[in-house]
């Protein structure tokens, strides 16, 4: 029979149930269904659905599961009525009542559905599916249709957020994507730039005390001349530096003469480090022993002597030198008499420490 443009279902009244006997299923699902149909009318409805549920279940028919599910569409129940219309559609066999379902079910399944999307931090950009363009930066909301989409976030600082997402019927979903900060890229090790000339003078000045002190052994050869003479001489040299500037440094020289007598002496000086050279002048005091046949005449066997170095050395390697000596000294500081002029010159080759 027709309810105001509701088609109830037909069915047969039951025969003989006596006055007081509980109503029959039939007789619920109809009033049920009358109460449906003047729901929907007032435009109730969700109060509409839930009677023709009640009508459904005492009562199933294939009617009332098609005002069933125009109610629940009506209503923004789009998950609940596309269930419906999916179970209609198996219980219709009429080719016009498929077609009808199959209109319903692929509108309610094009329908776009609301999409909240945050982010943790906020102001990510946020690429739906394969599109170039971002669709905004979150949080923001999207309307995506039905179905599986993926979602990618991105962040200066942070490594992108890739994130499947399936969107179902009549479902907004709320979505916060947590960005992972990115591992700060490791730098390439500067490379160590050359030694200027000051770092490569101090490099051979340096010691463990302080950084203040370093030292120098030397081997020396050269000649010598006693008494206006000259004869062959070889000795050791020990330094130690101050810095760049001042060096302290003991002299022991040997010549080769009858006696075999030898200098010794402390000096005193200063030394120009330029970059691979070092130009030293000394003060020196000292004496010279075993001196009984090298000597002046008239003079003792140990002479004070004293005057002055000039020294010139050149650094091949950094713990390495080569250099040039050429001393003048004074026996007793009689530097008006050439008699006791005692002079040496010649190279020596040292060892920075």
């Amino acid at each position: 029979m027709s309810l105001g443009g509701f088609t109830a279902p037909a069915v047969a009244r039951a025969q003989g149930p006596t006055e007081d006997a509980a109503p029959s299923p039939v007789a619920l699902a109809e009033a049920a269904f009358r109460e449906g149909a003047e729901r929907f009318r007032l435009g109730e409805y969700l109060l509409a659905a839930q009677a023709f549920r009640r009508a459904q279940e005492a009562s199933p028919h294939p009617d009332t599961r098609y005002n069933l599910a125009r109610s629940l569409e009506s209503a923004g129940d789009l998950a609940g009525a596309l269930r419906e219309w999916l179970a209609y559609r198996e219980e219709v066999a009429a080719p016009d009542e498929r077609r009808a379902a199959d209109a319903r079910i692929s509108a309610l399944r094009a329908r776009p559905v609301e999409v909240f999307v945050a982010s943790d931090p906020l102001e990510a950009e946020v690429t739906l599916d394969a599109e170039s363009a971002p669709a905004g930066t979150t949080p923001l909301r999207v309307r995506l249709r039905p179905g599986a989409h993926v979602l990618i976030a991105r962040r200066a600082g942070f490594r992108d957020r890739v994130q499947r997402v399936e969107v179902e019927v009549g479902t907004p979903l709320d979505l916060t994507l947590r960005l992972e900060a990115e591992a700060p890229a490791p730098s390439a090790p500067a490379a160590p730039a050359a030694p200027s000339a000051d770092e490569r003078i101090f490099s051979r000045r340096r010691s463990g005390f302080l950084g203040w002190f370093s030292g120098r052994v030397g081997a020396t050869f050269g000649v010598a001349w006693p008494v206006q003479s000259m004869r062959f001489a070889n000795g050791l040299d020990l330094t130690l530096f101050l810095r760049r500037i001042v060096a302290l440094q003991l002299h022991v020289l040997r010549i080769e003469d009858a006696g075999s007598p030898f200098t010794v002496l402390g000096e005193l000086g200063w030394v120009y480090a330029a970059d691979d050279i070092d130009l030293g002048l000394f003060l020196h005091a000292g004496a010279l022993l075993d001196c009984a046949q090298a000597c002046p005449e008239g003079t003792s066997n140990r002479e004070l002597v004293a005057g002055g170095t000039v020294r010139a050395d050149v650094v091949v390697h950094p713990h390495i030198g080569v250099g040039l000596f050429a001393r003048f000294s004074w026996l007793n500081l009689e530097i008006t008499r050439s008699e006791s002029l005692l002079s040496s010159l010649g190279f020596s080759v040292s060892l920075y420490l």
